[in-house]
């Protein structure tokens, strides 16, 4: 997603960190989507319905805020 603000806040055990998010694309995002698809078999029944892939992010957490 060319243009697009990567940087996100995430909550974690009561904690908040600043974090980047980064698409997952070519070989990382087929070996990671067949993970996902085989382990969730909402998201499965889900993508089998429509006709582009369903986008991964991967969050690289930052400093505790």
């Amino acid at each position: 997603m060319s243009g697009a603000n990567r940087e996100v806040t995430v909550e974690l055990g009561g904690k908040t960190h600043s974090a980047t998010g980064r698409a997952l694309e070519g070989a990382d995002y087929e070996e990671f989507a067949s993970w996902v698809l085989a382990n969730n078999p909402l998201l499965a029944d889900y993508q089998s319905k429509v006709d582009r892939p369903l986008p991964v992010e991967i969050l690289t957490l930052g400093d505790e805020r």
